[in-house]
Formats: C-alpha cells, sequence, structure tokens
C-alpha cells in the first residue's frame, strides 16, 4: 500500500493534488511542492533474514573499522571516532539479532531502541540465553553507551576536551561482543 503526503516547499503548509495534477494549497505560496511517499512492504522470510544478515554485516564492518582505526598512531580525534564506530557497530550486530530472533516482532521496534545500546541488550538478552557478563565488562559497556547514546564519541564538546579517549576502557566489553558476534555469524550460517 502507497499513500503520498504534499507539502508547500517553502513553509511546509499541506497541499493535495487532483486527478488532473493540479496543487491546491493550504497556503499562500506558489513555489515547489514535496511529495513524501510511504509504503508498506510484506517481505517473504527470506528477505527478512537477508535483511538481517546485511544489518549484521555492516555492524561487523563498522566493528571492523573500529579495529583499523584504534590502531593509528596519531591518536584523537581519530580514537573517539573509533570508539563511535565500535558502538555503531555494536547497535547493528543487537539489532541483527533482534531480527534473526523474530523479524516480525522485533522490526517495528528498531527505531524505538534508536541508539540506546543497553536496551537493545537487554531485549537481546530475552531472545538467546546469554552467559552473564562479568561486572568489569558491564561497566565498559555502560559507560561506553552512555558516551553513544548522548553523541558524546561523535561530535566534539566539552568531553573530549576533559577526559582523553585512553580513559575509555573497553578491554572486556570487546569479549563479550565477540561471543554476540560469534552468535550472530552462527545465526547468519543457520539462515543460509
Amino acid at each position: 500500500m502507497k499513500s503520498y503526503a504534499y507539502e508547500c516547499a517553502e513553509c511546509g503548509a499541506e497541499a493535495t493534488l487532483d486527478d488532473e495534477g493540479a496543487i491546491s494549497r493550504t497556503c499562500t505560496h506558489s513555489g515547489s511542492v514535496f511529495a513524501n511517499m510511504e509504503a508498506t512492504v510484506t517481505l517473504a522470510t527470506a528477505g527478512q533474514q537477508l535483511i538481517a544478515t546485511k544489518m549484521f554485516e555492516q555492524g561487523v564492518a563498522f566493528i571492523e573499522a573500529y579495529a583499523l582505526l584504534a590502531k593509528d598512531p596519531r591518536g584523537e580525534p581519530r580514537e573517539y571516532v573509533a570508539l563511535h564506530l565500535l558502538c555503531q557497530g555494536t547497535e547493528l550486530v543487537l539489532k541483527a539479532l533482534l531480527l534473526f530472533a523474530d523479524y516480525d516482532k522485533y522490526k517495528p521496534t528498531l527505531k524505538n531502541l534508536r541508539h540506546y545500546l543497553r536496551k537493545a541488550l537487554a531485549s537481546v538478552k530475552q531472545c538467546y540465553p546469554l552467559d552473564e557478563w562479568d561486572v568489569v565488562a558491564v561497566a565498559e559497556f555502560d559507560a561506553l553507551s552512555e558516551l553513544y547514546e548522548k553523541h558524546w564519541l561523535r561530535y566534539a564538546n566539552e568531553y573530549q576536551v576533559f577526559i582523553p579517549p585512553s580513559a575509555i576502557v573497553v578491554e572486556n566489553f570487546m569479549r563479550e561482543l565477540a561471543k554476540l558476534m560469534e552468535l550472530g555469524f552462527k545465526r547468519k550460517s543457520d539462515e543460509q
């Protein structure tokens, strides 16, 4: 099912288009009109699994980019960018695991999870029997999640002025992330 919404390009006021293509507006402007289309698409199981696989693969690619950039000897700001890539990859891996578990249930909820890694992990733990993380890994994940949620790794800010990126430790979290990725690779191969 497709639906269109038209709006004035100048002010955003609602506009309509009749069958002959004539524009009616709720404003006084006479310039361009934007058309926004929404469509509802129902995917077969194979299509759902393909999207979950692509999301997982992109998450892994972000994590691989983190690993490369984290080794860059030039330091800041690359280290903050690397940590952001790690979080972005983690977000996609977690969301892909949810899609692998139950696409129809979790696909509509992904936007609500936004960049909240802790919420995404809590949802993943409801789907899979994961081992408990040690307290150090949890602390590292929580600290990283908060920085990511507030976009403090992505944009220059006062946090980056006062806290060196070397103070953000991820070693124990990375071991847990490796287990999540292993689960993702298993789910990906199960679906193919």
